[in-house]
């Protein structure tokens, strides 16, 4: 089951302009709260039905990695955002978001061979991790790029798995 949460559509009229900045600030105090009753909702859901619950979120909110795993969102295939990563995942951790991780590979533009290897060494020890990209980019599964890439992403992914 996949549930991808987004903020609530638009579709109260728009405040008068004298209000419009109240209007701002409260949206942007309240957005990301939306989405983690969201995310409560989704993970009762399944806790009342004796299943086991993984949501996946990139909004966050105080008290949201109770209810929600987080991926730190869209990123690019650059060495330098595979840096950011690391950073991006320990400030969650300490926010009280155990499981998060980031794009492995990056998600825009196309990666280059010794970068996704990296990452997907790197990404192994992700609390969370995936090699995602987005639709009108190569592919860049370990196995794309050729024995290499595929041996050492396996070998990573079983030093985390055996030791």
């Amino acid at each position: 089951f996949f549930l991808m949460i987004r903020r609530p559509p638009r579709s109260t009229p728009k405040p008068s302009s004298a209000a419009s900045d109240v209007y701002k600030r409260q949206e942007y105090n309240l957005h990301s709260l939306w989405c983690v009753t969201e995310a409560k909702a989704t993970n009762n859901f399944f806790v009342q039905r004796k299943k086991r619950p993984f949501v996946l979120t990139r909004s966050s909110f105080p008290g949201s990695g109770i209810f929600t795993s987080k991926w730190l969102g869209d990123n690019f295939s650059q060495w330098e955002y595979m840096r950011y990563s690391i950073g991006g995942m320990y400030n969650f951790q300490m926010f009280g978001m155990p499981l998060v991780g980031a794009d492995m590979c990056g998600f825009i533009l196309d990666t280059t061979e010794e970068l996704c290897a990296r990452w997907m060494q790197m990404g192994s020890f992700y609390p969370f991790s995936r090699n995602h990209n987005a639709i009108d980019q190569k592919p860049q599964e370990p196995y794309v790029f050729g024995e290499r890439v595929a041996k050492e992403s396996r070998n990573a992914i079983c030093l985390l798995y055996t030791s």
